[in-house]
Formats: C-alpha cells, sequence, structure tokens
C-alpha cells in the first residue's frame, strides 16, 4: 500500500516538471491559456489535462440534468410531460370491478372448453355462480348480466356437441367423464330455473343485442373511460327502484290447473337454490307451505314436507345458537303431520337409501312389496330437534317463566319420538330404531319417581286441552295449531331469519291422543334399553348401560347399579 501511494506521488512531480518546460518553450498565447490550467491544476493538486475535460462534462450535464427544487413542480417542465406520458391511472368503482370477475372467469371457461377440460370447466363454474352473487350484490336493482346468460347458452350448445360425439367420449379419462356427467345434471337444473329459463329462451331468440355492442366498444375505448361504469351495466335486465319481487306464476294458478310435473319442477328449483348466498329463506318455506297444499298424491305432499322441515332448519341463525322457539314449534307440527300422513297410509316408507326421481312427470307406482318408497330421514330431524330443545334449555335463565315454559314442550317431544319408534319398528329398520330409543332413553334416565309422575300428569293434562281443541276444529288438533302458527309467522316483521314474535312462541303444541307413558319410569327404561341392547352398536350399548346404572342407583337400587357397572367393564374400556 506505501509503495503504491510514494509512487503515485512520484508520477504527480514528474508531470508538473514537465508541464513547466512546455510552458516556457510554447510562444506568449500558448502561454496564458497553459499557465490558467497549471495554476488550477497546481491549486487543486490534480491532473491539468483533466479539468478542462471536467469543465467541459459539466456544463453539457447541466442541460441534460432533471430540474430539482421547486422547477420540478413547474407546468411546462419535462419531468412532468414524461410521468403523464408513462402512467396513467384509472380509478374503477366496485360494479366495474365485479363486472370485470365476471367476464375474466366466463373467459377462462372458453379456454378450457377448447381443450374439452370439464374438470377444470365445473370449478370454473361454480366460481362463475359465486362471482355473479357479488355482482349482483354491489349492484342495486339489477338482474342477471347478459353476459352470464351468453355464457349459459354457449356452455349448453358445448355440452350438447360433446354428449353427441360418441369418439370423443371414449377417449376421455375417468375424471374428465364423470366432471361431464356432473355438468349435464347441474346445467340441466341451472338452465330451467326459474330465474334463467325465461333469460336464455330470451337470448336464443336474440343472440346479439345492441345494447351488448354498445357495452363492448365502450369498454374497449380508454377514452371514455368515465361512461364506463354506466356503460358496463347497460346489458343488465334492469327493475324499477323500489319495485316488489315478481310473484310466482304457481301463487295466481287455480289449484285444479297445477299438475304433478309443476309441483315436482319447483321442489327441484327449492332444493337447488339451497344454501346459496341471496336466497329468500322465508320466500322458500312460503312457497312450499302453498305447495303442500296444492300437491298430487300423497307421496308428492310427504316430499314437500319433508322439504319443508329442512327449510325451516335453515331458517335458523346458526349451529352455535338456538333455534327460537316459534320455529321449533313449527318444525314440530310438520313432523307430527307427516307422522299422521304415515299412519293413515301404511303402504309409503320412508327411506334414506331411495335415490328420489327427479325426472319423474307422474305419481311413484308401488314396487314388487307393494311398497311406496319416498326419499326422506326422519331420525335425523328428530335428532336436530332435540339438540335444538336441549340448547335452548341450557341458554334460558332457570329462574324464569319462560324455562318453565320450555320445559313444557317435552312431552311433545316424547310422543313425536315415540311415533318415530313405533314406526321404525313397524317397517322393520333395526338400525335406526336404538338412535331413537336411546333419545327416549336420554330423556328418562335422570328423573326420580315424583318429577316422572308430574311429567305424565302434565301429558295427560295437555292432552285433554288437545282433545277438547280438536272437537272445536273439526280439521284436527294438529292442523288448527299449524293454521295458527303460519299465520304467526305470516306476521313477523323481523328482518332476521329465525327471528320470530311472541305470538309464535305462545303457540301451543297439541300432544298425540294416541300417545300414553309407561306407570313408571323403571318399566319405560327396562323397555328401551333392551331394544337398544338388541340392534345398537357399541357406542349406543355403553351409553344406554351408563344411563340405566345411574337411574337404578337414583332409585335406591345401589347393589344391582354397582353389580352392573362392574361386570360391564366400562371403566376398563375408557381407561384404555
Amino acid at each position: 500500500m506505501a509503495s503504491r501511494f510514494w509512487t503515485a506521488g512520484s508520477d504527480s512531480d514528474e508531470e508538473e516538471v514537465s508541464a513547466s518546460e512546455e510552458e516556457s518553450s510554447s510562444s506568449e498565447e500558448e502561454s496564458s491559456s497553459s499557465s490558467s490550467s497549471s495554476s488550477s491544476g497546481s491549486d487543486s493538486d490534480s491532473d491539468s489535462s483533466s479539468g478542462s475535460g471536467s469543465d467541459s462534462d459539466s456544463d453539457s450535464d447541466d442541460s441534460d440534468a432533471p430540474k430539482k427544487g421547486a422547477a420540478r413542480f413547474l407546468a411546462g417542465s419535462d419531468s412532468d410531460s414524461d410521468s403523464d406520458e408513462d402512467r396513467r391511472v384509472v380509478l374503477k368503482s366496485a360494479k366495474d370491478k365485479r363486472f370485470s370477475e365476471l367476464t375474466d372467469s366466463c373467459d377462462e371457461i372458453r379456454n378450457k372448453m377448447k381443450i374439452n377440460d370439464w374438470s377444470a370447466i365445473q370449478s370454473l363454474f361454480d366460481e362463475l355462480n359465486k362471482r355473479l352473487d357479488r355482482t349482483r350484490k354491489v349492484a342495486d336493482n339489477v338482474g342477471v348480466p347478459r353476459v352470464y346468460v351468453r355464457m349459459l347458452v354457449e356452455l349448453e350448445d358445448f355440452l350438447n356437441d360433446t354428449l353427441a360425439n360418441r369418439d370423443l367420449k371414449k377417449k376421455m379419462s375417468p375424471t374428465n367423464a364423470k366432471a361431464l356427467n356432473t355438468m349435464r345434471q347441474r346445467l340441466k337444473k341451472h338452465n330451467t330455473s326459474d330465474e334463467f329459463g325465461d333469460l336464455v329462451t330470451k337470448f336464443r331468440e336474440n343472440p346479439q343485442d345492441d345494447e351488448e355492442e354498445e357495452l363492448e366498444s365502450s369498454s374497449s375505448s380508454e377514452s371514455e373511460a368515465e361512461n364506463d361504469a354506466e356503460g358496463k351495466f347497460e346489458d343488465f335486465e334492469k327493475r324499477p327502484a323500489g319495485a316488489s319481487k315478481k310473484k310466482d306464476k304457481l301463487l295466481s294458478m287455480d289449484s285444479a290447473e297445477i299438475t304433478y310435473e309443476m309441483v315436482a319442477k319447483k321442489l327441484r328449483d327449492i332444493a337447488t337454490s339451497r344454501g346459496r348466498k341471496g336466497t329468500d329463506k322465508q320466500e322458500q318455506v312460503e312457497m312450499l307451505q302453498f305447495l303442500a297444499n296444492v300437491a298430487k298424491g300423497v307421496p308428492q305432499k310427504l316430499e314437500v314436507l319433508l322439504q319443508l322441515v329442512g327449510s325451516l332448519f335453515d331458517l335458523s341463525p346458526g349451529i352455535s345458537n338456538y333455534m327460537k322457539v316459534g320455529l321449533w314449534k313449527r318444525c314440530m307440527l310438520v313432523m307430527l303431520e307427516i307422522m299422521d300422513t304415515l299412519t293413515a297410509n301404511q303402504n309409503i316408507v320412508l327411506d334414506d337409501t331411495a335415490e328420489p326421481s327427479e325426472d319423474r312427470t307422474a305419481e311413484p307406482v308401488a314396487g314388487e312389496d307393494g311398497m311406496i318408497r319416498v326419499w326422506g330421514n326422519l331420525v335425523a330431524f328428530v335428532e336436530r330437534l332435540d339438540d335444538e330443545m336441549f340448547k335452548s334449555l341450557q341458554v334460558i335463565d332457570p329462574h324464569t317463566h319462560e324455562y318453565m315454559a320450555r320445559l313444557r314442550d317435552e312431552p311433545v317431544f316424547l310422543a313425536l319420538a315415540q311415533k318415530v319408534h313405533d314406526y321404525l319398528a313397524r317397517i322393520g329398520d333395526t338400525r335406526n330404531q336404538p338412535k331413537v330409543a336411546l333419545r327416549i332413553i336420554e330423556h328418562f334416565y335422570f328423573k326420580t319417581d315424583a318429577v316422572y309422575d308430574a311429567m305424565r300428569k302434565l301429558t295427560m293434562l295437555q292432552q285433554e286441552e288437545a282433545a277438547a281443541s280438536a272437537a272445536a276444529h273439526p280439521e284436527g288438533a294438529v292442523a288448527a295449531a299449524s293454521a295458527e302458527a303460519e299465520n304467526a309467522a305470516a306476521g313477523n316483521t323481523s328482518n332476521e331469519p329465525g327471528e320470530e314474535q311472541t305470538a309464535d312462541d305462545k303457540v301451543a303444541l297439541p300432544v298425540p291422543l294416541d300417545f300414553s307413558m309407561d306407570e313408571s319410569s323403571a318399566a319405560a327404561m327396562k323397555r328401551l334399553v333392551g331394544i337398544v341392547f338388541q340392534h345398537g352398536d357399541e357406542r349406543a350399548k355403553a351409553r344406554a348401560m351408563l344411563c340405566i346404572i345411574y337411574h337404578r342407583a337414583l332409585h335406591g337400587d345401589f347393589y344391582s347399579a354397582r353389580d352392573m357397572l362392574l361386570m360391564s367393564h366400562l371403566q376398563v374400556r375408557h381407561l384404555h
């Protein structure tokens, strides 16, 4: 390092000596210019030859350098014009963003259609429907975008062409073929629904609309960016602001004009729209109540009533919160009506393994065993009603009259559970019968004889009231209570689903007259536990064993309870 330093210093001295010799030998004109350069070079302790070059470079750089300070903000500055040309900020409204997302989804589906990738089309179709809901939520007082309807028509045409090409279907992978069949079923329901069926028909009559051409031209030109928000939504089927929803044509038709196929189609549409965003759940319940009155045949009426129970469950705010008492009572009334219908028509069987016929246009015919099978699961409804009642008792203050009034609903649930249990025993369903028996056991095992006798007396008192109501209403106590619940629900003005009015909570649930409780809780426990031990699974048997052990210990039979606990080895199972 030191050698380099001294070497650099010696070189500079030699340059100064050579520079002084040149000054003495040059002319007077050159001496004046060279002396000024040498003096400036000696003062700065740098090379004289680089000084003049740096001055010329600095002069040229000053002209090209960006302006600093206040000059950079002047209107005529070069930097201002350059930034305007390089970048241009375009602000989009929420409507424009949602519509762009919807258009992008349509373009993605078209790209997948080119390579015949039905698995991707299926997932993109779900995403397209989600984006449609978002677009309609942002855009007030508008209908379905025309670009979405065009996509439905193109998908349907492409689907039909693919199904007609047998060679192409044979070359498909199993996953792609399965996705094709799934899209065939879904698109058929989707394009024939009340919401999109008329729009698809109108689009096929007039595929190219002038409004859509204006939309495409306005969106492609950047000069009309301010009018894009209005132009992009010219292709919507607009509704006037504040106008009421269009009333379904079935509601205005005479019951004699309504056919079996009309009811079945409306029932499929309701089942398809369940769970979607923007679906009016209360409107679905009202439509199902209407369909139950105009259904053609008992099997179709049962299908509507079962769908009605599921829609009433959808009105509940959520799984974490308990179902409101009024809504729970409405579900109970529909379930009691279903059980009365099954009792009166013993040739009809509800089976959760039966496949629902979606394309059926007439009343189903009995099978080889003479039974008409309708899809349904009564056990799931009973378990849900039991869980909702238990959750409400956990939340309601036990020191209030509301809690006491809620306890009065227990005999009605026990009557419904007993009816379902007897029905399952009649049709020989030993797989679900222990589940219902266990639910009834869990209502009896902790009750003393005094509490059980009080509940038995309460049940008989409610049956007397139901008999008096049945005498006053020839259509029956259950039908009268159902009409009262529907009137109370019609007067409900709450915006939140499931929020019922006080009048709905005070609807009286009639205890069926054919329901009877055992003379003692010990007899009831013995009968029900025997059914669980005979047909139940290991988990149900263990729970029933614990219940009977607790019941016997509670009623003073301690030694028998101890022997059952030791012989069952339940403690060993749970420890290991």
